[in-house]
């Protein structure tokens, strides 16, 4: 099984065979065009806070009236926000002050997973729905609904809904344990959610991808 963390969707996608190399990066162009041509402007980002609840975030959300959203939750107390790139600032020096073990701005000038993008993804649609997109080879998690995308339709509106609605990888991880999924790997350089999953009792066992490869193969 496999699942596509946040932009991820296109690598799941294209490793379920359910599109090419090629059609992965026309989509990923067009989400950006999309983006950029629909965006009123470039003042929004994204953060990452650690040590802190859900509510706590919330509080600091409402206390500070910042146009932000929380759009990802690693674990129980790892979550992404987006939105306005000032009101991201503010919030992570809120987060510092109110006792997060980490608080920093990912490098991205983009408010991904919120309904600011709403708009492109309309745009994106076109591309989508005229590409050839087959049915996944190998099950696909949605990290927006944590279903199975069976047919190529599925795969078709996840790479559409991806750009602009929130997803949680700590449910996703949990359901995909509960499937019988016993082993996870990180595809990539990043040990990112290698590192997160201490933090996600009982939710199988994570490894790095290098050592499930055999010399020499893929």
């Amino acid at each position: 099984m496999v699942a596509g963390y946040s932009m991820g969707i296109y690598a799941s996608l294209y490793t379920a065979g359910s599109i090419t190399f090629e059609t992965g990066l026309l989509f990923i162009r067009k989400a950006y065009e999309s983006i950029r041509g629909t965006l009123s402007s470039s003042d929004f980002g994204m953060g990452a806070v650690i040590g802190l609840s859900e509510n706590d975030i919330l509080g600091i959300i409402d206390k500070f009236h910042l146009n932000l959203l929380i759009v990802n939750r690693n674990s129980e107390y790892s979550f992404i926000v987006s939105g306005n790139s000032f009101h991201v600032n503010v919030f992570l020096l809120k987060a510092r002050e109110e006792g997060a073990l980490s608080a920093k701005s990912l490098r991205v000038s983009i408010p991904y997973h919120t309904n600011l993008l709403k708009d492109a993804a309309a745009e994106l649609s076109g591309t989508v729905s005229i590409t050839d997109v087959r049915d996944p080879e190998i099950p696909v998690i949605s990290l927006l609904t944590r279903q199975i995308i069976a047919d190529a339709q599925g795969a078709k509106n996840e790479v559409i809904r991806n750009i602009f609605n929130p997803f949680d990888w700590l449910l996703t991880q949990v359901e995909m344990h509960r499937s019988g999924i016993e082993i996870f790997t990180e595809c990539g350089p990043s040990r990112a959610l290698l590192k997160n999953s201490k933090f996600i009792p009982e939710s199988g066992k994570f490894v790095i991808w290098s050592s499930l490869v055999k010399d020499g193969e893929e």
